[in-house]
């Protein structure tokens, strides 16, 4: 018996709620039986390089100029995204009830306009169940780095809210922080700013 599960990805975008789907997968299967689950190596740097690279190209094909990388706005969007994942939300506000503008500025971040984008999702496209006799294997296919940072900008693309903030010529800076999870989930805040 064969059945597959295909999750869907909820996002947010400051203000604004949208839902994404993502773009056909070059993902890769890895079949294992359910004692344990080996997951591709992620380098979370690298994949928030790829990530601000392909929001980077997406702005330059609509003709606005790339976003300077920011550390600082990377860090706070670490850290962010980080607090979701350990605290069990996925929102703007905190706990606590602070916004994104209010965690730059705790940080000692100085801007003139700040925005935000979150994104929710998996490090896999799909999971494929096959039962033969007492036998249980699941296979995994996996996001390549590549293939989930255009996913995370192309849900971001075709929501309006994530679009406005992501396209807009009013930003000039751009940090992006991913945490990622025992249950193959992903995190990604995108802080945007001027100065």
């Amino acid at each position: 018996m064969l059945s597959i599960v295909r999750l869907s990805l909820g996002l947010v975008v400051l203000l604004t709620l949208g839902c994404g789907s993502a773009p056909p997968s070059t993902a890769q299967p890895v079949s294992l039986p359910d004692q344990g689950v080996e997951v591709p190596h992620y380098d979370v740097a690298d994949l928030e390089r790829l990530v601000l690279r392909e929001l980077n190209r997406v702005r330059r094909a609509h003709g606005y100029a790339s976003l300077l990388p920011d550390t600082s706005l990377a860090a706070i969007a670490r850290g962010h995204s980080r607090a979701m994942l350990e605290r069990g939300f996925f929102s703007h506000h905190d706990p606590e009830g602070r916004r994104a503008d209010d965690r730059a500025r705790s940080a000692g971040y100085r801007f003139h306009r700040f925005g935000e984008n979150l994104f929710r999702g998996h490090l896999y496209d799909t999971i494929t169940t096959t039962r033969h006799g007492d036998e249980v294997r699941t296979s995994y296919y996996w996001y390549t780095p590549e293939d989930l940072a255009a996913l995370i900008v192309e849900s971001w693309i075709e929501s309006p809210g994530h679009r406005e903030n992501m396209l807009s010529p009013a930003y000039d800076f751009g940090g992006i922080g991913i945490a990622t999870g025992p249950e193959f989930d992903v995190l990604v805040t995108l802080n945007l700013s001027a100065r």
